[in-house]
């Protein structure tokens, strides 16, 4: 199985399966995941979430979910946390205007 380079990342060429933290995907981004997170956001692929608790977080959007750009993972405490389809992110940032470093002029 060979390599390619996305950015500065190289991975797999069998990516197209490949799913990865919010975390990996700003490190590919050059940019925090809190960055990342608000441009998912921006997309349509995050929304606010009001727990019982009354505290909020940002979960993934049905659109994120049932499309296939997210799927849900269980840390050893127990602590659910979600991962990104990395081809299938990267296309949807792109279309809002976030493009991965070196790309922004490519096609």
């Amino acid at each position: 199985m060979s390599k390619v380079m996305i950015g500065d990342f190289e991975v797999s060429d069998s990516s197209i399966d490949k799913f990865v933290s919010i975390t990996d995907l700003g490190k590919l981004y050059g940019e925090s995941r809190v960055l990342v997170g608000k441009w998912l956001v921006e997309c349509g692929l995050r929304e606010e979430y009001t727990q019982p608790d009354g505290k909020t977080c940002l979960v993934p959007t049905p659109r994120a979910i049932s499309e296939g750009y997210v799927k849900q993972a269980m840390a050893p405490n127990e602590r659910v946390f979600y991962l990104w389809h990395l081809d299938r992110t990267i296309q949807a940032l792109k279309e809002c205007g976030h493009f991965l470093p070196g790309q922004e002029n490519a096609e």
